[in-house]
């Protein structure tokens, strides 16, 4: 036991190097970078001078149809609040036909978005024709992209027409409110969920809620596996190169403890950056992607509890052991820290593949085909059991887990056999005398 412990405290002093630490850290600090230069952008898309929007009121009609001023205000306090009621800002009539004057006012007064009444809007409405309302955008940088500004001036389009229509309904007699006229029905969801039926709730308040918990953990087990594996596999070419591995191999401790001590210490920095990494997406992130799902999961009552926390930290920690295994097996064949480089590139692939997929889509609505892809790859499970432990698919979880444990095992047996064998210190692969077969498995009788 103590020969393996030292083995675990040695692969710990060789992977926690500031080789290795400071670019974790850099990676948290550009999670929280990122994370609060998003918030920034959405506090001012939904907040600010962006709500603000112009109004030229052109209408030069005697007896005009509806205030549009008053509609404006109206509806911008039903979208943003009461507090954006003076969000509004009047134009000079004046300025009307005044392309430049309209562009020079807009900037002035910082405004992305203005509204026209054209002079003969009331008259068309009063002659039965379509009124014509123009809309100026002021864009000076990317801030359209993200900003609300567009769908606040369809918003205000939408009201001034159904204040119309309402005023002309007005003047039939016997004829009903428009906001009856244009939606005498109205929809109450009902989701089904585990059973239980929830009022009020719709499919897609829920996969809003759910694609965040996936993006957030599927990015976070990719990046641990790709990292630690790429630090074992650099590892163990290095130590080759050093001719270190040599010397660990040729003394009296059994080989099985040797790769049960780079597995559990290379497990726990695994776990370690593990931490980390959630810490830092949490942190940098997690307002960002949970934006607008609220509580929708705990509401619904799917959210995860301790115990599926758990499970899912038993999932990384399998998945975490399946891919030591895999970088063990792969760094036995690397010749030098150079060579090693180039052996990550299987992990990553295996990491990522499910990782999108996870992320755009789901187990169930991938075709059979592409099941079984899926379920082979050993890091898609970690990435998919949130979502069956919500629904309650204890089945997969199962699966999954008994899946996780055969494929640690047999990497481990394969591990345990290739360095029971001569391959780590003299590059080839034993040959059976008798039969002339490559035996990886074969332990040399030095050993």
């Amino acid at each position: 036991m103590r020969p393996t412990v030292n083995l675990i405290k040695k692969e710990l002093r060789e992977l926690l190097t500031p080789t290795t630490l400071i670019p974790m850290a850099l990676i948290v600090v550009m999670f929280i970078s990122l994370g609060s230069m998003i918030n920034m952008a959405v506090d001012e898309a939904t907040s600010g001078q962006l709500e603000r929007i112009g109004l030229l009121n052109a209408d030069d009609t005697t007896t005009v149809v509806v205030d549009y001023s008053a509609v404006a205000i109206d509806e911008i306090s039903n979208i943003y609040g009461a507090d954006y009621a003076s969000s509004v800002i009047p134009f000079d009539a004046s300025l009307y036909g005044d392309d430049q004057g309209i562009m020079n006012e807009m900037k002035d007064k910082g405004l992305s978005v203005l509204l026209v009444i054209t002079p003969t809007y009331s008259e068309n409405i009063n002659n039965e024709l379509r009124g014509v309302i123009s809309i100026y955008y002021h864009q000076s940088d990317l801030k359209g992209l993200i900003n609300s500004s567009e769908s606040t001036a369809n918003a205000l389009i939408l009201a001034i027409n159904a204040a119309t229509s309402n005023e002309i309904l007005s003047g039939i007699p016997g004829a009903p409110d428009f906001s009856f006229i244009s939606a005498p029905a109205k929809n109450v969801n009902f989701l089904i969920l585990n059973g239980t039926v929830h009022e009020g709730y719709a499919p897609s308040q829920m996969e809003s809620a759910l694609s965040t918990q996936n993006m957030f953990v599927s990015i976070m087990i990719m990046m641990v596996i790709v990292m630690i594996g790429s630090i074992l596999i650099s590892s163990m070419g290095s130590e080759k190169e050093n001719k270190t591995l040599e010397t660990l191999l040729t003394l009296p401790v059994n080989r099985t403890a040797v790769v049960g001590g780079k597995i559990i210490g290379s497990a726990i920095v695994g776990l370690i950056f593990g931490a980390v990494y959630l810490v830092g997406l949490y942190l940098g992130m997690g307002r960002t992607m949970g934006a607008g799902s609220g509580n929708i999961l705990g509401e619904l009552g799917v959210s995860l509890t301790i115990v599926d926390w758990a499970i899912v930290g038993v999932f990384l920690f399998m998945a975490i052991l399946a891919a030591l295994g895999i970088c063990m097996i792969l760094g036995a064949f690397a010749k030098n820290y150079k060579a090693a480089q180039t052996l990550i590139m299987p992990i990553m692939i295996m990491a990522m593949v499910p990782m999108f997929i996870n992320m755009f889509s789901s187990f169930d609505a991938l075709p059979p085909v592409l099941q079984g892809v899926m379920f082979a790859l050993p890091f898609s499970h970690p990435m998919m059991v949130m979502g069956n432990l919500i629904f309650g698919n204890m089945t997969m979880i199962l699966a999954g887990f008994v899946y996780l444990l055969l494929f640690c095992l047999v990497t481990l047996y394969v591990t345990v056999r290739l360095y029971k064998s001569d391959i780590l210190l003299t590059g080839f692969i034993k040959k059976d005398k008798g039969s002339g077969r490559s035996l990886p498995w074969k332990r040399s009788k030095e050993n």
